[in-house]
């Protein structure tokens, strides 16, 4: 706690948030309302309900409090010096203050109703169990210094938003933040709280970082400084910068037990003898192990994690894992072939020919006829390959036996009912061609629901 806000809190002093000459509007901050009472309005009050975001209007003759649009009130808060006693929320009020969320908003009343946002409450609740944060307390010294704090003009300033509570994460993380005696930054804090950080991976990181202040391996896991102006190397480990590096790193060790002690001392073999850097171990060495565990039948205990030669056995086993499911695509497409064969030659039985009749009907022989049939008659249907597939369904072709190759009128056939019959475009046939589909679903048995039998007619 800086030196001006003690003696402010000793002293009962106010902390002005907005600078004004319309009056004072002294705020409090009590359960879920933020309270506004301004010294020269007798009459009434607002209340912001921090869990709607909506202001209410509190009168003090006795009349029933109500709801009001914000707009109707901005002119209330207009060029009014906007102050609380309350410290805790005065930090968090100064730092939404620079939030980018809030950098175009002009009148206080739109700002003070921006404090309901996720961001502004998780940042109170953090503070509230004693968790210092970096940019709260970097503004809350530009104050003590007599800095204005003004809304931010730099679209990256406090870029990263509070994204977690303390009661969304891990306990035993919760314990480790707490203890902290720096303050921690936004990015910092997220990355603690992220559903892909665990305790255990807290205990990971930290064996790395022990390691890496040693000076035989403080060199494992530098990689170019992140950023437009690059300078130098920085750790992907203990710093902020590599996020997505450092949990590739931590889950990769995590999910495949890797022991640490050892893992460390055989990055400095491979970057000593192999010259693979943790660049190169971040991009090949879960490729290595996922490719070893499947050639040891997915038994993580015959798994050779630390082999001779890396860069070798991760081009050996990872070749040979391709060929293997490249194979396995091969026959899982010929097995599929065969099912739909099997499917298509099951139903050459629904063909017929009548003699001495102008029409025919054909069965396709595969799924190519069938989307032929769709692209040729300008209808949808090529889409029901997968119901063939799938045996929900089937489509024969109602053709003239003159011209068996010209697409003419499909047919649908569901569960022993001929439900469709349409021609080119979603043509519905007519008279003629639909006597002759009652004849052919009377002939093969088929329930016959296309159109109204032209007999009930």
């Amino acid at each position: 706690m800086t030196m001006l806000v003690r003696e402010a809190m000793e002293n009962g002093l106010a902390i002005e948030l907005f600078d004004g000459n319309k009056g004072t509007i002294e705020l409090k901050h009590e359960g879920k309302w933020i309270k506004a009472k301004k010294d020269i309005d007798n009459n009434k009050e607002y209340h912001l309900d921090m869990t709607t975001g909506k202001f209410l209007t509190h009168y003090y003759n006795n009349r029933e409090d109500r709801y009001v649009n914000i707009k109707n009130i901005t002119q209330w808060f207009t060029q009014a010096r906007i102050i609380t006693y309350d410290y805790k929320f005065a930090k968090l009020v100064l730092f939404n203050k620079r939030q980018e969320a809030f950098s175009s908003y002009s009148n206080p009343a739109r700002f003070i109703a921006g404090l309901s946002h996720k961001n502004c409450s998780n940042c109170e609740k953090w503070e509230a169990i004693g968790v210092r944060i970096e940019e709260v307390e970097q503004i809350l010294n530009e104050y003590n210094v007599g800095r204005q704090v003004e809304r931010s003009k730099w679209r990256r300033q406090f870029f990263d938003k509070i994204r977690y509570a303390p009661n969304e994460i891990d306990k035993e993380l919760l314990k480790i933040i707490q203890n902290y005696e720096d303050p921690l930054s936004i990015k910092k804090l997220n990355n603690y709280c992220s559903n892909d950080y665990s305790y255990q991976k807290h205990i990971i990181l930290q064996k790395l970082i022990e390691y890496e202040k040693q000076e035989e391996y403080a060199d494992l896991f530098l990689v170019e400084e992140f950023g437009y102006r690059k300078h130098g190397l920085e750790s992907i480990i203990s710093t902020d910068n590599h996020s997505w590096d450092k949990s590739r790193l931590l889950n990769t060790i995590e999910q495949y037990n890797i022991d640490v002690d050892r893992f460390v001392k055989y990055l400095r073999e491979l970057k000593d003898f192999e010259r693979t850097d943790i660049e190169w171990i971040l991009d090949n060495y879960k490729d290595y192990l996922e490719a070893e565990l499947f050639l040891r039948g997915g038994k993580l205990r015959k798994v050779n994690k630390y082999p001779n030669n890396l860069v070798q056995m991760h081009h050996n086993r990872t070749s040979v894992l391709k060929e293997i499911k490249r194979e396995q695509e091969r026959l899982k497409d010929l097995e599929q072939r065969k099912k739909d064969k099997a499917i298509y030659d099951s139903h050459k039985n629904l063909e017929w020919k009548p003699k001495n009749n102008e029409y025919c009907i054909i069965a396709p022989k595969c799924a190519d006829d069938i989307i032929e049939e769709g692209n040729k008659m300008h209808h949808c249907v090529g889409s029901y390959i997968g119901r063939i597939s799938a045996e929900e369904t089937f489509i024969v072709f109602m053709r003239r036996q003159e011209y068996e190759d010209i697409p003419f009128i499909t047919v649908q056939i569901t569960d022993g009912k001929l439900t469709t019959a349409l021609g080119y475009s979603n043509r519905r046939i007519d008279p003629v061609e639909r006597e002759f589909l009652e004849k052919y679903a009377d002939k093969k048995g088929l329930e016959y629901t296309a159109y109204t039998r032209l007999t009930e007619a």
